[in-house]
């Protein structure tokens, strides 16, 4: 968490910052960083400013700290959903998300380790009356030795993660793996082999 006593925002543009020059910028604008501590509890007082309590984690320590602003940056932690949860915040129960689709088909056994450079994959998921555009997805994707990977992939399985999870993981995918050749293109090139090689 990173705490303001006096600042009314910090705002650093580039990604490309050291340590060394984090610390500066975060002395020049009185911004109090803590290490070692960990955070226990926080409210507001009559004044509106949040009051935060800290304790050390290695001796028996409390501390105090009143602040304007309170950034909370606990990843998934359970602290974090409840830190936020106490101050009204709504929290909406993870799912699982970004993940490959493990597909049973011998089909793809064969394929492992093939990749297709442009293809458009539509997640079709029975009982969900969903036909957003986020479930169609068009880009790179990978066979793997069981399943499909790649951006496609996971993009679906982030855009559906929680239809995907309602539906016990259980899904449709569709994919064409010629998408920019109309249907009628792909027939005609289809009969010309078949009259070139038969």
């Amino acid at each position: 968490m990173l705490f303001d006593s006096a600042v009314h925002s910090v705002i650093i543009h580039t990604p490309f910052i050291t340590k060394k020059q984090f610390l500066e910028l975060s002395s020049f604008f009185e911004v109090s960083l803590q290490a070692g501590k960990s955070v226990s509890g926080a409210s507001v007082d009559a004044n509106g400013k949040f009051v935060v309590k800290v304790e050390k984690r290695t001796i028996d320590f409390v501390d105090y700290i009143s602040a304007n602003y309170v950034l909370v940056a606990t990843g998934s932690s359970q602290q974090g959903y409840s830190f936020a949860a106490q101050h009204g915040h709504s929290i909406i129960p993870p799912v699982p998300s970004l993940f490959t689709f493990k597909i049973a088909d011998k089909r793809l056994a064969d394929l492992s380790g093939v990749s297709f450079t442009r293809v458009t994959a539509k997640l079709m998921l029975d009982g969900i009356q969903k036909s957003a555009p986020e479930l169609t997805q068009t880009g790179p994707m990978l066979v793997t030795h069981w399943g499909l990977s790649g951006p496609v992939v996971l993009r679906l399985s982030a855009w559906g993660a929680r239809e995907l999870y309602q539906d016990k993981y259980q899904a449709k995918l569709v994919v064409d793996f010629i998408p920019d050749i109309h249907i009628e293109d792909v027939k005609r090139i289809l009969f010309q082999h078949k009259d070139q090689h038969a």
